[in-house]
């Protein structure tokens, strides 16, 4: 009888700690969530400063759309959760930003895009793994919806930067 007492304790240990892990995890993936969505919004507009190319602006608005749409879901699940987010990794974010003021002028809707396009793909790693840890908690499949735009947004990303390579080498006399 003692044996089973221990076991289940065990058990319950184990199960409090394997929560607390989980729910640690949690916090890191939305907080890098909010992070990546900071740094892409202001990538896109920044992108909308430097280009006069109307399939690019094109582009931009459509991210910005996404934006939109998925603010007030992201904010719900953020609700109430201590993400522990920094003015220092705002400062972060915008330091990283102004470094790309030095790229060359000619490359620089090139180079934005491929970062934007990087950060589409770090976007969704985590909200993969989110949905692998909550997909119980997702009648609405917020999370699924928001995949497949940024897929989409990544697709099209993969595009214009081909797009803009090939013209850009075309103009060069490459």
């Amino acid at each position: 009888m003692k044996i089973n007492i221990i076991m289940w304790g065990l058990c319950m240990i184990f199960q409090c700690c394997k929560d607390v892990h989980r729910e640690k995890r949690e916090l890191q993936i939305l907080k890098e969530i909010v992070l990546i969505r900071t740094e892409g919004l202001c990538l896109i507009e920044k992108l909308e400063q430097v280009t006069d190319d109307s399939a690019i602006l094109l582009y931009c608005a459509e991210a910005k759309r996404y934006y939109t749409l998925t603010q007030p879901h992201l904010v719900d699940m953020c609700r109430h959760k201590p993400l522990g987010l920094q003015q220092e990794d705002y400062t972060e974010i915008m330091t990283k930003l102004e470094r790309e003021d030095t790229v060359q002028k000619s490359y620089i809707s090139l180079y934005l895009l491929a970062h934007y396009s990087s950060l589409i793909d770090q976007h969704i790693v985590y909200y993969t793994e989110y949905q692998q840890e909550h997909l119980a908690l997702d009648p609405n499949d917020f999370i699924g919806h928001t995949l497949a735009l940024l897929k989409e947004l990544k697709y099209k990303s993969t595009i214009l930067m081909n797009h803009k390579a090939y013209t850009d080498d075309e103009n060069s006399g490459i």
